[in-house]
């Protein structure tokens, strides 16, 4: 076979190694649970992605094996050329991978929002000193009580928005407290942001400010716990997979098994995020909650916070694991919503 020929099918070769290898990525994805890495929605189930791999493998050797067998069973490039070129396939189909997989998560996410967005009363509350969004039932008889909410770092107003509606449909009034800010998460100005959401609630006369709960999802979890500690007017409070230890806010590479690299980039940099799991300090300030009930809600498959050592034998304290759920996406999880919803029904 003459040079230009091996040149051909060496990059013939490279063509297909980079197909199989997308295939081949999404079956390790698949195989291992790394969220980064897929490019289907998060909670379809592993079968589709096995399967997607193995068209993608199967459709580039029919291609590969079906129209150059004559040449690949030729005297042609040497084994560490094809080596090179497999290496090269991988490499490449990595890096396609990571792409498609953030902007796919991006529109799986932008879709389910549509979905899940139902009509409910909501007021942007935009003051020098408070920012967020209030929800109002519909129906039901003024005041109602209210659940003040704060989401995890990085996270919108809009993850909350579900267990919002959830709760309004309840009867119940919500406050989506607006912490998309860096600075609203740095020590010790975290804390005042539910004592000045309270205040505020406590000003409005659809608010029965004597009937309040409180929701956090991961360090916003820590800092429910922390607030309703500090302040008796808080009746109940359900934690969303909270942080609790420092060691939890350091999962190294288990981050990829929940979301994509540059989630994993911004959840990683979160103001020292170990050192604020600390200082906040939920975990210590559990046993000062009294007679306040306290909801711990965990995903079985949760590979950055699986357990806080909690005792749930604990006076008030409840730990209920999710089936099929990790750390991300309890907000959404219409069990979770159902739950929430109970637990407020039943202490405030």
């Amino acid at each position: 076979m003459e040079f230009r020929e091996q040149i051909t099918i060496g990059v013939i070769f490279l063509v297909f190694a980079y197909f199989a290898s997308l295939g081949f990525w999404q079956l390790v994805a698949t195989w291992q649970r790394l969220e980064a890495l897929l490019w289907l929605p998060r909670g379809v189930k592993a079968r589709w992605g096995y399967s997607l791999g193995s068209s993608l493998v199967a459709a580039a050797s029919l291609w590969f094996f079906g129209t150059r067998s004559e040449e690949i069973f030729s005297p042609g490039p040497a084994s560490s050329e094809f080596l090179f070129f497999l290496s090269a396939g991988l490499a490449l189909a990595l890096v396609t991978t990571v792409i498609i997989s953030l902007f796919l998560d991006r529109v799986w996410a932008s879709l389910q929002g549509l979905t899940e967005r139902r009509r409910s009363d909501s007021e942007l509350i935009a003051l020098k000193w408070l920012r967020g969004t209030l929800y109002l039932p519909s129906s039901g008889e003024a005041p109602s009580p209210v659940v003040c909410m704060a989401p995890e770092p990085g996270e919108g107003i809009e993850s909350l928005e579900g267990i919002a509606v959830s709760l309004t449909e309840g009867g119940f009034a919500a406050f989506s407290l607006d912490m998309s800010s860096q600075d609203s998460w740095r020590y010790p100005d975290a804390l005042v942001e539910f004592p000045q959401a309270i205040a505020y609630l406590d000003t409005r006369d659809e608010i029965d400010g004597s009937r309040v709960g409180a929701v956090g999802v991961g360090l916003g979890a820590d800092l429910a716990i922390r607030a309703a500690a500090e302040d008796r007017q808080i009746k109940a409070v359900v934690a969303l997979a909270p942080v609790m230890l420092p060691s939890h806010a350091r999962p190294g590479l288990d981050l990829l098994r929940e979301m994509s690299y540059p989630e994993a980039i911004r959840w990683s940099r979160v103001h020292q995020r170990g050192e604020l799991v600390t200082r906040l300090g939920a975990l210590e300030h559990v046993s000062e909650l009294d007679s306040q009930p306290l909801l711990i809600v965990y995903g079985e498959e949760d590979r950055l916070v699986p357990s806080a050592g909690l005792d749930a034998s604990q006076r008030a304290t409840k730990v209920k694991p999710i089936p099929g759920q990790g750390h991300r996406g309890l907000e959404r999880d219409a069990q979770v919503m159902s739950l929430i919803t109970g637990w407020f029904h039943e202490h405030i």
